[in-house]
């Protein structure tokens, strides 16, 4: 699962939530980068939708467009054709 973080410092940075299928249990990463102070480091133009707290900024959406394409099988087909033309 990916969301933005609520944590006080890396406030609306992009937030993995891993799931281990054998324990159950899961770890939480946060890539740091992606929080909103580092909006201008990152040259991201500050628009309408990251002045808005509900909405996650630019890393965030992009890592969950990623991951739905990846969930739909897009990116398995695209390495297996890869693979093939390689050879």
């Amino acid at each position: 699962m990916i969301e933005s973080s609520s944590h006080w410092y890396w406030r609306r940075a992009t937030c993995i939530h891993t799931h281990h299928t054998l324990s159950g249990n899961g770890e939480r990463i946060t890539a740091a980068v992606t929080a909103y102070q580092y909006i201008f480091w990152r040259s991201e133009p500050y628009d309408a939708r990251a002045r808005d707290p509900r909405e996650h900024l630019v890393p965030t959406r992009a890592a969950m467009d990623a991951h739905r394409r990846y969930l739909s099988g897009e990116f398995s087909a695209a390495a297996a054709d890869a693979r093939e033309g390689a050879w």
